[in-house]
């Protein structure tokens, strides 16, 4: 083992982004069991919760290893090519672990305006940041196995941009589930699609009249077919499921559909801004769809600087933040079509049903009984 040296300072910075000199902060006291901190440039007085002055591991360090992890090694892997690549002590599974998750959570908390640019509620805004996504969407499902069950792997992208708009993981794929994706998909957009390219499972016809119920719906017959004018069809999709198919072969731990969902959405996460594409000439989706403006991050370093020890100290206390539903408030105009549509559905069923016992109810022509023999009797009698 190599002896560590190396430690790395986190300055405490002004969060507010109009301060002519934010690193001129001092400590102003404690507040309820908290460091406070006051700015001797705008006078603004915050509070940084969980900060750390020193870091065993840099936020350079990190970072490689959060991306190493969605680049398809598993924890050990991480761990292992740390201490080899940068000559430091090897960091424990549980270590890997708290640096994904926790950091992870805190971009999407960013992303969802539950935290600030210091990573802290009490720079939060409480506004989402939606993406600017184009108006032809393309969604998908493939199999995965999550603790030797099948499951199944749902996506939506805007063919635009190429920004993931919704992905999750379930164990059935009826048409709940895909009305889930529609309405995850549907709270991160600014709008709602044009034209909704799928490949024809029955679920998507009925989620996409109960979610969308004006954007036309293209089924796609296979991945060569030229649909309006040489349009591509959802094979950006099918190259999606690839890409998410090849990082997964190499995962274990996904034993449940919690981690496997906590596991997609980092993916995600990690596609949308820190992949480039060729498509944007070598920028992310996350640029095209005006996303990257809005955050106060490039790559993960930035990410690991942004919530010094806090995001850490969530996962290694088990103080695990509450699944957020994935729809945003629907409109009433939009709540009130998607139940008329499902009554008219159960109404249906019902008539179906009504009908079916009706036809059973009906006594059938009696059949003739078989001859017992010749000149036997009961040779012509009838059987009811």
């Amino acid at each position: 083992m190599a002896e560590y040296e190396a430690r790395q300072i986190l300055v405490v910075e002004c969060p507010s982004p109009d301060c002519p000199t934010p690193d001129k902060v001092v400590r102003d006291g404690w507040k309820n069991g908290q460091q406070r901190y006051e700015c001797k440039g705008c006078g603004n007085h915050f509070f940084a919760e969980g900060k750390a002055l020193y870091k065993q591991f840099t936020a350079e360090q990190i970072a490689d290893a959060i991306d190493m992890y969605y680049s398809g090694m598993s924890y050990k892997q991480v761990a292992e090519n740390m201490e080899d690549t940068y000559d430091v002590p090897e960091p424990s599974k549980a270590a890997v672990h708290a640096w994904v998750k926790g950091y992870t959570r805190l971009a999407q908390r960013f992303m969802r305006g539950e935290v600030g640019m210091d990573g802290t509620e009490a720079t939060a805004t409480g506004k989402p940041i939606f993406a600017d996504v184009g108006g032809d969407w393309v969604a998908d499902e493939m199999q995965i196995k999550v603790g030797g069950q099948r499951m199944w792997n749902w996506n939506i992208m805007d063919k635009q941009t190429r920004y993931i708009l919704a992905a999750r993981v379930s164990p059935t794929r009826d048409t709940n589930d895909a009305i889930e994706l529609f309405e995850k998909a549907q709270w991160n957009a600014l709008r709602d699609p044009d034209t909704i390219t799928t490949d024809g499972l029955g679920s998507y016809v009925d989620a996409v009249k109960a979610v969308f119920p004006k954007t036309r719906h293209i089924v796609s017959e296979g991945i060569y077919e030229e649909v309006n004018n040489n349009e591509v069809n959802n094979n950006m999709s099918e190259r999606l499921q690839g890409s998410f198919r090849q990082r997964i072969k190499t995962q274990r731990g996904h034993e449940t559909q919690r981690t496997s969902q906590d596991y997609l959405d980092g993916w995600v996460l990690d596609y949308n801004h820190f992949k480039d594409h060729e498509a944007h000439r070598g920028g992310s989706p996350a640029e095209a769809a005006k996303v990257a403006q809005q955050v106060p991050w490039k790559d993960w370093e930035d990410i690991a600087r942004l919530g010094g020890e806090v995001a850490e100290l969530e996962v290694k206390e088990h103080r695990m933040l509450p699944k957020r539903p994935g729809a945003k408030p629907q409109p009433q105009v939009v709540l009130d079509a998607v139940k008329e549509y499902l009554e008219a559905k159960e109404v249906e069923k019902a008539h179906a049903k009504n009908k079916e016992s009706k036809a059973t109810a009906v006594a059938p022509f009696p059949k003739k009984r078989k001859s017992k023999g010749r000149g036997g009797r009961g040779g012509n009698e009838w059987k009811w």
